[in-house]
């Protein structure tokens, strides 16, 4: 099928301030790791990163842009970093390359009552001679005995 545009009087053009959502969040099966809300963040995130993918606005200033309430957007924001495509360390947010190949390790810690489920940590803290200098994880709760960090170099 060839393809001709619907409306040629409203073609899309590239704009100075250009950002762009990558093909690879479809081929790559990416849609089906999070849900709906967490892609509008995504979108967000997108929109008004710098050439480095990085952002920083307020948790409550995103979930009012995208009419969530701050759980909602702390759950969204859970999902992307889950799904490997941003980073956050409070109060910046990073979108991540899609580049294939890019590993994700998934490490099982036993937390201690001075971590706190969802805080980003330094991971040389946790394995200073495994690790070459470290990295950053986000603890998640997965059982009352343990939780599970999502790692990356």
């Amino acid at each position: 099928m060839q393809k001709q545009p619907i409306d040629r009087e409203q073609l899309r053009r590239t704009p100075a301030q250009f950002s762009w959502l990558d093909h690879r969040l479809v081929r790559g099966n990416y849609l089906g790791r999070a849900s709906a809300p967490a892609w509008g963040l995504y979108l967000v995130l997108v929109t008004v990163g710098d050439a480095d993918g990085l952002s920083y606005y307020a948790t409550r200033t995103l979930a009012r842009l995208l009419t969530l309430s701050e759980d909602g957007l702390v759950e969204a924001r859970r999902q992307l970093i889950e799904a490997g495509v941003i980073a956050y360390a409070a109060p910046l947010y990073q979108v991540l390359s899609l580049d294939q190949g890019r590993p994700t390790h998934t490490l099982a810690v036993t937390p201690s009552p001075s971590r706190e489920v969802g805080r980003v940590i330094e991971l040389r803290t946790v394995l200073p001679d495994k690790t070459g200098g470290g990295g950053r994880y986000t603890v998640r709760r997965k059982s009352p005995a343990r939780s599970s960090c999502t790692c990356r170099r």
